[in-house]
């Protein structure tokens, strides 16, 4: 596992250790490489848009991770 996904494991523990059961995030789809790291950690996709408030432009899709409880 790489960096990225042990700092996700890290927010995951403490996001459970806080009692949160869930953890939101925005990404690009066409970043495959975060995509999939995501995935890795159990994220699933939304069907939930908006423009990257730096590059309006640019839409992201939220993703989605929820503890076990």
């Amino acid at each position: 596992m790489g960096i990225g996904g042990r700092l996700v494991n890290a927010i995951q523990a403490r996001a459970i250790e806080r009692g949160h059961q869930r953890i939101v995030l925005s990404v690009s789809p066409d970043n495959a490489d975060a995509v999939m790291m995501y995935r890795r950690q159990g994220f699933t996709f939304l069907p939930e848009w908006e423009p990257l408030a730096s590059q309006p432009g640019v839409n992201v899709q939220k993703m989605e991770w929820k503890t076990d409880r």
